[in-house]
């Protein structure tokens, strides 16, 4: 199976009340017809986001994903949109969708109070430039948000790692992709992106990669630390031009 991947994209409403791979989030998107574009954001910033992605053990297995994003309405008057995770392996077909869904474990919680969601098609076209092989449709659900006002979202999911195989073995692969995020009003003022291995995991893998050639690793970007359980990435009023990659390549017996 390979990598799931969702993209959180938003729907703002033109005025006032009066959106495999982990899932990623994204940006403002208006609507043509039935299907959903992106756009730069001209109101909503994303303030803070943190995203934990706990790899599973063994690796073949689901791990879990947490999101925590702070939203933050810039203007002076109400705004009304939608938001959405693309959800789904690279390039799956809508139909296949809600498959997906099935056993994802999606959730999404606004303020502490969980939001109803629902499948609405996508110009895949249009979201070329900041994903790569987008699917054909996203899970969405509707916000609101008073002048000046802040929401704080959850959105949690299982994932599954996207094996491959080359002349070196077989690799297993955790992306998420950021750089739809770059469309939000303005910069990220604080980012945190976590790679953990539950249990003694963490401090294996850390030992394998780096005193052993027993686990080969590729690691994108540069920049992280290891925490004791894994790794992370932290940014400060950061503009998303990068995705994020944990690639393990293991021996059959760990895997």
């Amino acid at each position: 199976m390979v990598l799931r991947r969702l993209m959180l994209v938003v729907v703002l409403g033109a005025g006032a009340l009066g959106i495999s791979n982990t899932w990623a989030n994204g940006p403002e998107v208006i609507s043509t017809g039935a299907t959903l574009i992106p756009v730069r954001s001209s109101a909503v910033r994303l303030v803070l986001e943190t995203v934990h992605i706990d790899l599973p053990v063994p690796l073949a297995s689901g791990g879990r994903v947490e999101c925590d994003y702070h939203l933050k309405n810039t203007i002076d008057e109400s705004v009304a949109f939608s938001m959405a995770f693309v959800t789904a392996m690279s390039g799956q077909q809508a139909e296949d969708v809600a498959e997906v869904f099935k056993d994802s474990g999606f959730r999404v919680v606004a303020d502490g109070h969980e939001l109803p969601s629902r499948l609405q098609p996508i110009s895949p076209e249009d979201w070329e430039p900041f994903v790569s092989d987008p699917p054909e449709s996203l899970r969405v659900w509707d916000l609101s948000m008073p002048p000046g006002g802040e929401i704080h979202l959850n959105i949690s999911y299982n994932v599954w790692p996207a094996p491959r195989e080359d002349s070196t073995g077989t690799w297993y692969t955790f992306t998420y992709p950021a750089r739809p995020a770059s469309l939000w009003a303005g910069e990220v003022a604080a980012a945190e992106f976590i790679f953990t291995v539950g249990g003694l995991g963490g401090p294996l893998l850390e030992c394998l990669l780096t005193q052993s050639d027993c686990v080969t690793a590729r690691i994108a970007p540069e920049g992280y630390a290891w925490t004791g359980q894994g790794l992370s990435w932290r940014f400060i009023n950061w503009e998303p031009d990068r995705d994020f990659e944990v690639s393990l390549r293991v021996p059959d017996v760990v895997k």
